[in-house]
C-alpha cells in the first residue's frame, strides 16, 4: 500500500530535509506497521510503502533508500536485502541466525522501567538526548539487545543499565563489517532493540527519528532544477509540451502530471515519463492542465508548480464576448486562433481601444487587421458554426493590474475562478470609479449598476448579473482613470 506523506513545514529536531528518501516498512501484514513508525516517516516528510512478506519476492528493493523492518518472524528473511541497502532492524527474530549479527538476541525487562546507557555520545543518533534514557514509558516491555558473539566490525552504540556494554541494545554496521552468516555489509545499517514502538519515550522515539536522519545524511537529497521555459501548443486535438533543460544537475527524466482542474493533482503517479524535451497528449476534448518535473538518477524529484493548461471556450454562432482565462504564450493572433489545418470558424475579432473599435478579418487565408491579442482585454469573436474554442496558456499566480479610461472599457480578467461583483469590485461608495458592468448576452447586455446608497452590496442588477465569468469579456462604464488590481 502506498502512503504519500506531505513534507511538512517544520522538522523538530533537525534540519529539513532537501528531498524525501523512499522508505520500504517490511511487516508480515499491513496490520501489523505500527503508527508511531509511521509518524515519524511522515514528521520528517519521507515517502513509504509498506511491504507484506507476501509481496516481498516481487519487489524491487532497488526503488528504495531505507529499508524498516518489523518485529516479524519472517519465512524467508533471505529475501530481504539488510546488508544491501541502509536498514534500520526493529526484529528480534531473525537479526541473529538468519541476518548474522550475533549468535543470539536477549532480551531485558525492568520494573519500573528499563533504561539504556549511551556508549558513544557523541554519534548522530544521540542528538539531544544525553547520556542515558528510559526506554518505555511503561514497565515490563522487553528490550532486546545483540548477545554472544557479534559481527566482525560492529560499533556497539547503546546497551541497558547495568548490563555488559557488549549486550548492545544499538549497534550500527558500517560497510565491510562482517556478518555471522557470512555476508558483509555494503552500506551502513542499525540495529534498534526498542521494537516495541507503542510504548516509546520521547527518547526513544527521537532517536529513531536520529536513526533515519543519519542513514540519509550522506544520499543524495538534492532534485535537479525545474524545467525552463515551459510551455503548451495545440495542434488539431492534440497538447503538445515543449521545456527546455535546466542548467546544473542532469536530469534523468521528466515527469508528465495531468489533472482536470489547477487544484487536482496527484503527484503520486505521473501521467508519463520521458527522457525528451517535448510531449504530447493526444486527443484532448476537455480541460486539461499540466505540470513538468524533473527527476534525476536516484530518483530526486523537485516540486515545482508551473502549470500550463488547454481551456476550451464555448462559443455561439455569431458574435461572442471573450476574454483568456489563462496567460497567452503567444500573443499572435494567427498562433492563437489557427488550431486545426484547412479549419477557421473565426471571421472576424473587434476590440475597443482609445475609444475606437478595430475588427480583424479573416480572408481564407490569414488575418487583415491588427495581429496581437492580449490578457485582460475583452474581444468580440464573430464564428461561422457553433465551435469549442481552444486556448492554449499557463495558470496565472501573480496578481494583475489593468489600467481604465474614463468612460467605456472592453476589458476581461485573466483568472479560471468566478469571481462575485460585490467583492472582487469592492468599492468606496464615497469615492467610486466603476460606475456599471454590461455583460453581452445573445445580442442584448445585462447590467450591474453602483448604486453608493444601496448598502452593503452596492450593486445591483434586474437582469441577476451578481458574477463574473472566466472566460467572458465585459464593458467597465468608469467616471475616472484607474489602475485595477486583482489576484487571478
Amino acid at each position: 500500500m502506498n502512503k504519500n506523506i506531505l513534507f511538512l513545514l517544520f522538522v523538530i529536531f533537525t534540519v529539513q530535509l532537501a528531498a524525501a528518501a523512499d522508505v520500504a516498512y517490511i511487516v508480515e501484514d499491513e496490520r501489523d506497521a505500527e503508527p508511531n513508525i509511521e509518524l515519524v516517516f511522515f514528521e520528517l516528510g519521507l515517502h513509504y510503502d509498506i511491504i507484506e512478506e507476501d509481496d516481498i519476492p516481487s519487489t524491487n528493493f532497488d526503488d528504495y533508500d531505507i529499508l524498516v523492518i518489523g518485529d516479524n518472524n519472517f519465512d524467508h528473511p533471505e529475501d530481504i536485502p539488510v546488508n544491501e541497502i541502509r536498514t534500520i532492524i526493529l526484529n528480534h527474530y531473525n537479526t541473529n541466525g538468519d541476518w548474522g549479527w550475533s549468535t543470539s538476541i536477549g532480551s531485558v525487562t525492568s520494573i519500573p522501567f528499563t533504561t539504556v546507557m549511551v556508549d558513544d555520545p557523541g554519534h548522530q543518533i544521540f542528538d539531544d538526548v544525553g547520556l542515558e534514557w528510559v526506554a518505555y514509558d511503561q514497565p515490563n516491555i522487553p528490550a532486546y539487545y545483540l548477545n554472544g558473539q557479534k559481527a566482525a566490525g560492529l560499533d556497539l552504540l547503546a546497551h541497558k543499565q547495568g548490563s555488559n556494554t557488549g549486550d548492545a541494545i544499538i549497534a550500527l554496521a558500517l560497510e565491510g563489517t562482517q556478518y555471522k552468516n557470512g555476508k558483509t555489509e555494503q552500506t551502513k545499517s542499525i540495529f534498534y532493540g526498542l521494537i516495541k514502538s507503542d510504548f516509546w519515550t520521547g527518547d526513544s522515539k527521537l532517536i529513531f527519528k536520529n536513526m533515519l536522519e543519519f542513514l540519509i545524511s550522506d544520499l543524495d537529497q538534492t532534485p535537479p532544477g525545474s524545467p525552463v521555459n515551459l510551455v503548451l501548443e495545440l495542434e488539431n486535438d492534440d497538447a503538445i509540451l515543449k521545456w527546455e533543460a535546466p542548467a546544473g544537475e542532469a536530469v534523468e527524466v521528466y515527469n508528465i502530471y495531468r489533472s482536470s482542474t489547477p487544484e487536482g493533482f496527484n503527484f503520486d503517479q505521473p501521467l508519463a515519463s520521458t527522457s525528451s524535451l517535448t510531449f504530447t497528449d493526444p486527443n484532448i476534448l476537455t480541460n486539461k492542465y499540466y505540470v513538468v518535473r524533473s527527476e534525476d538518477a536516484v530518483g530526486n524529484e523537485e516540486a515545482n508548480m508551473d502549470i500550463v493548461g488547454k481551456y476550451f471556450l464555448f462559443l455561439d454562432e455569431g458574435v461572442n464576448l471573450i476574454t483568456f482565462p489563462l496567460i497567452l504564450f503567444d500573443n499572435d493572433i494567427e498562433e492563437i486562433t489557427e488550431i486545426e489545418a484547412g479549419f477557421q470558424p473565426i471571421t472576424e475579432i473587434t476590440k475597443f481601444e482609445n475609444n475606437e473599435f478595430e475588427t480583424a478579418v479573416y480572408n481564407g487565408n490569414n488575418w487583415i487587421g491588427f495581429t496581437d491579442l492580449e490578457n485582460d482585454n475583452g474581444y468580440f469573436f464573430t464564428v461561422s458554426v457553433d465551435y469549442n474554442f481552444p486556448i492554449a496558456g499557463s495558470v496565472p499566480v501573480e496578481d494583475r493590474t489593468i489600467h481604465l479610461v474614463n468612460g467605456m472599457n472592453l476589458i476581461g480578467f485573466s483568472t479560471l475562478e468566478q469571481k462575485e461583483i460585490k467583492d472582487f469590485i469592492a468599492q468606496d461608495p464615497a469615492v467610486f470609479s466603476v460606475v456599471e458592468i454590461a455583460k453581452f448576452n445573445n445580442g442584448v447586455y445585462d447590467l450591474s449598476t453602483f448604486y453608493p446608497d444601496n448598502d452593503p452590496d452596492f450593486w445591483f442588477s434586474v437582469a441577476g448579473l451578481e458574477n463574473l465569468e472566466p472566460g467572458t469579456g465585459y464593458w467597465f462604464k468608469t467616471n475616472n482613470f484607474i489602475s485595477m488590481e486583482y489576484a487571478p
